[in-house]
């Protein structure tokens, strides 16, 4: 891995190239999301997913902020994919 490389993206391409690996993300907290990308050989701190949780709510458009609000979710993640997210950052 380089220095400029990107841990939390890394594991993230990993992820969708395994379902399996997307089915025991589901509902996952930040300690298990961490634990999953080490078993799978990955070092994604929790501190880093927080970030990145901020970051994508940080890049919402009002609109999406108040689905979310609302208790929209899913329509927020039909509107902001996280493979969406990774490319903006």
């Amino acid at each position: 891995m380089t220095p400029e490389a990107d841990p939390l993206a890394d594991f993230l391409g990993h992820v969708a190239q395994h379902p399996e690996l997307q089915e025991q993300l589901a509902g996952a907290d930040f300690a298990r999301v961490s634990a999953i990308a080490a078993s799978a050989g990955f070092h994604v701190s929790r501190v880093a997913l927080l970030r990145a949780q901020a970051q994508q709510i940080l890049s919402l458009s009002d609109e999406e902020l108040e689905l979310l609000l609302d208790g929209h979710v899913d329509e927020v993640v039909a509107l902001q994919e996280f493979d969406a997210y990774l490319g903006r950052m």
